[in-house]
């Protein structure tokens, strides 16, 4: 993926359900740090994972390919990735969600599965014929 940030961008995983969810995006590892402690005390949960990516400015991508595994990336990165997909030929196939990650945010539900609050994109043959570059 590309980088190459003067800004970092702090991502928390939950693994407490699973599987992974994006917790919480932070600018800051103080406050990454804060929400793992608030994980662990307030929801019991003590499978978390803290990354940090040298990103530019907001928005990140997070491609969800399968439930729980992301993988982070810029603009030009979705594009990359959308490209290179090889048709499946179901019509109802759906490759990938894309999660639009364009500010700092927390789950509202401390260490649930609330990644249906961010602007997302189901991939499927439909989308990808729809002329997706323009979206991006």
């Amino acid at each position: 993926m590309e980088d190459g940030g003067e800004m970092s961008i702090y991502i928390v995983e939950s693994y407490g359900n699973a599987p992974a969810v994006i917790d919480a995006v932070y600018t800051t590892e103080q406050d990454a740090d804060a929400r793992a402690t608030r994980l662990e005390a307030e929801a019991g949960i003590n499978h978390f994972a803290i990354h940090c990516y040298p990103f530019n400015d907001f928005p990140i991508y997070a491609i969800e390919e399968a439930r729980g595994i992301f993988r982070y990336g810029t603009k030009t990165d979705v594009k990359k990735f959308l490209a290179s997909l090889e048709r499946n030929p179901q019509p109802d196939y759906e490759y990938c969600t894309i999660h639009i990650l364009d500010a700092k945010w927390a789950s509202p539900a401390l260490g649930k599965d609330q990644m249906g609050l961010l602007p997302h994109i189901h991939v499927n043959n439909d989308y990808l014929d729809a002329g997706w570059r323009s979206w991006l």
